[in-house]
């Protein structure tokens, strides 16, 4: 009976201590913002993009691709369109929003797309890095029936996750539901749009808040996003810029094939710093990733022909 009493405490006892274990709450994940560039002569910064040690900014109104080392010094530039102006009208605008790195046969190749917003918001980019001034405009106009298959069209984000294109479709206040868009086209000059698949991309918010860049890190196989509030009813109309944020997804690749998706974590980034006040945050990369810590680069673009550059350390 003594026995059998002290196998019974020691059965309690244990289970006690895996409950304790069970309960015990993570280290929060740990942001801090590390140096900020205002950009007062680049406008409208709305997409970034890392490879080896460089930095490739696109500009939703802008003429060229800025490229910049990661202390934010510029280095090169790539025209891309002849217009003079410091800012394209919207009437012309390609309305350039999101940006991905692709190894095509073992070459880098950055891939970036318009909106598609309007009919005529309709370009991808495609650089060929290793000669970034032999670069190609697509065009690719949806069909009527394309279109209306798509409401709300407005893409801000692209990555490339496991030989398959992540896009991803803005909410407004009109369609509040951000989407990502799957796309298993080759990379060979492709048209990246219409998807093959659509994933609700659940962010729970009272306000609604718009998805505005991607970046998948292929070695933790985390889906980071950037995201922010604007009070506008449409894909082409500006509207009061409120909070942004940083947000990511854990083991996204097997989350890609669902119906939806929700993010592990979304950090409003105001309370980290106030340079962060009234900015809009247009796009996220990583720069290198050691001992669970990230370095990471967000651009913003401000609604005035301005933009700026913020480095993140992020602890996991």
């Amino acid at each position: 009976m003594k026995y059998r009493k002290r196998s019974i405490i020691y059965v309690l006892l244990a289970g006690l201590i895996l409950l304790i274990n069970s309960c015990k709450i993570k280290n929060p994940p740990r942001l801090e913002l590390v140096e900020y560039k205002s950009l007062p002569t680049f406008p409208s910064a709305s997409a970034i993009e890392f490879y080896k040690d460089k930095l490739y900014i696109l500009g939703d109104d802008a003429t060229y691709m800025l490229v910049m080392d990661t202390n934010y010094l510029v280095v090169d530039s790539v025209s891309y369109i002849t217009d003079t102006s410091y800012r394209l009208s919207k009437d012309i605008k390609p309305d350039i929003e999101a940006a991905t790195m692709v190894m095509n046969i073992d070459h880098p190749h950055l891939f970036a797309i318009s909106s598609n917003s309007t009919d005529s918001r309709n370009k991808i980019l495609y650089f060929p890095l290793e000669e970034k001034d032999s670069f190609l405009i697509l065009e690719k106009s949806l069909t009527k029936e394309q279109r209306a298959a798509l409401p709300g069209l407005n893409i801000e984000g692209l990555t490339w996750v496991n030989s398959r294109f992540v896009l991803a479709n803005r909410a407004n206040t009109t369609f509040r539901m951000n989407k990502l868009f799957i796309s298993n086209n080759t990379t060979n000059q492709t048209i990246i749009i219409p998807p093959s698949a659509i994933i609700d991309f659940v962010l729970d918010s009272q306000t609604v808040i718009g998805v505005s860049g991607l970046y998948y890190h292929h070695e933790t196989d985390i889906m980071f996003f950037s995201a922010s509030e604007e009070d506008t009813p449409s894909a082409t109309q500006d509207g009061t810029i409120n909070d942004s944020y940083l947000g990511w997804i854990l083991n996204f690749s097997a989350k890609m094939d669902g119906k939806s998706v929700k993010p592990n974590q979304m950090i409003k980034l105001t309370p980290v710093n106030k340079r962060f006040t009234k900015q809009k945050i247009e796009s996220v990369c990583v720069e290198k990733f050691k001992d669970n810590e990230f370095i990471l680069h967000l651009v913003a673009d401000n609604d005035t022909g301005t933009s700026g550059l913020f480095k993140m350390r992020l602890k996991l």
